[in-house]
């Protein structure tokens, strides 16, 4: 098992960093981790289909999913009048199941 102690970071470029912290702020935001879950969960979906599962303004919405967009987190197609969306990055559902499935300080 790795311990902060022998994870090597000089390898990691400082781009790469950057790049890693983002998507990380990025997911951080509670509403931002609901739409990945929701799309790593159910797949593709639409933004009304989102909508209606958050229960938040459109704008709100829109903003979220452009960050997400912006950050290389999701993608998004659009076919007549929807618009859906997906998840872009695996390492990121990766990184979300390792969280989920890591043992809790409280019960270490």
């Amino acid at each position: 098992m790795k311990t902060v102690e022998n994870i090597k970071l000089d390898h990691i470029s400082a781009e790469r960093l950057l790049q890693i912290s983002m998507v990380l702020k990025t997911i951080a935001n509670p509403v931002r981790l609901k739409i990945v879950l929701i799309l790593i969960q159910q797949g593709e979906s639409t933004v009304g289909d989102l909508k209606e599962q958050l229960d938040i303004e459109q704008s709100l919405l829109s903003h979220h999913l452009s960050n997400l967009r912006m950050n290389g987190v999701i993608s998004t197609r659009k076919v007549g009048r929807s618009i859906f969306c997906q998840i872009q990055k695996e390492s990121v559902v990766k990184v979300l199941h390792c969280l989920n499935n890591c043992p809790s300080n409280n019960n270490a």
